[in-house]
């Protein structure tokens, strides 16, 4: 009987410790001030946000990615990708953002306008 009374703990723990799941570093992005295309450089960056986690390229230019996600069965996910693509001479061309954080969310849509009843 104690060797079932182990085995349901022991899975239990493993469920509990597989419920949630995170991948990269999280990272706060302030909003679109953050980056200037023409003039934000890698090496700002890396100082604003670390070493990115994924390199590439877009159509030829270097492309960088920063992803933050965290999955977990007891709440919602909070996922958030910055992809930063590079002129020639090494500044931010164009870049983009998402995030699936509640907050962050609700910032970003406009206010609910009430339906018309007849």
């Amino acid at each position: 009987m104690r060797n079932i009374q182990a085995l349901l703990l022991a899975s239990g723990l493993c469920v509990l410790t597989a419920a949630c799941a995170t991948i990269g570093t999280p990272f706060d992005f302030s909003g679109p001030g953050d980056i200037v295309a023409g003039k934000t450089s890698k090496s700002d960056l890396i100082a604003e946000f670390g070493q990115p986690d994924r390199v590439g390229y877009d159509n030829g230019a270097e492309k960088w990615a920063y992803a933050y996600y965290h999955y977990s069965v007891f709440g919602n996910p909070k996922v958030k990708d910055l992809d930063v693509v590079f002129d020639k001479n090494g500044l931010v061309a164009s870049y983009t953002y998402e995030s699936s954080d509640l907050g962050e969310v609700e910032q970003q849509l406009p206010p609910a306008t009430p339906t018309a009843t007849p």
